[in-house]
């Protein structure tokens, strides 16, 4: 399965991979190797298909590779993960996760290797390839679902949801707090 997602990423990314250790997990993790290089191919693609059409579409219609970075924040979540998951959950195989624009999988990687279950959740296919097989270790607690958290409605609810720099673009916000509010069961947390 590692052989075959890592063909497909390598179809048009250039990866490396680095080891992650945090609170009792040791995690090899596979990211794309130049960022900005992604950023790059993303713009010249938009533009070269805003030019076919003959019009610019709005900022909220552009896929930019945000998930292609791994955040500062990202970092930050997962040592707060490994603290206070097990400290606040006392059976962590109970617990269901939901990774909002989960990018290339490393916040809910570290909750699967915790114990959780996890949904990762992006708008961007090849973002979820890299989070496949980054938690293919814990695939027996991983899913994942191509996701806008602007029209998706889903039909199950997560003790957390978790969100590494989901906020950057204000003209998110107003879809986010709807999101939250029915995908988080009562007693859960963002």
């Amino acid at each position: 399965r590692r052989r075959h997602l890592l063909a497909r990423i390598h179809r048009r990314f250039e990866t490396i991979t680095e080891p992650v250790r945090v609170g009792p997990l040791d995690l090899s993790f596979t990211r794309v190797a130049d960022p900005n290089r992604v950023l790059d191919q993303v713009a010249e693609e938009e533009d070269r298909r805003d030019k076919l059409a003959g019009k610019q579409r709005p900022a909220d219609e552009l896929h930019l590779p945000y998930w292609a970075e791994l955040w500062d924040s990202s970092i930050a979540i997962i040592e707060f993960l490994a603290e206070t998951l097990p400290q606040r959950f006392p059976d962590l195989s109970k617990l269901s996760v939901l990774d909002l624009g989960c990018g290339m999988g490393l916040t809910g990687t570290v909750a699967a290797g915790l114990g959780a279950h996890v949904l990762f959740g992006d708008l961007e296919p090849d973002a979820l390839l890299f989070a496949q097989l980054n938690s293919l270790p814990f695939a027996d607690r991983i899913r994942t679902r191509r996701l806008n958290w602007q029209k998706a409605r889903l039909t199950e609810q997560f003790d957390v949801i978790i969100g590494a720099d989901i906020l950057y673009e204000r003209i998110q916000w107003p879809f986010l707090e709807p999101f939250w509010r029915g995908h988080l069961k009562p007693t859960g947390t963002v």
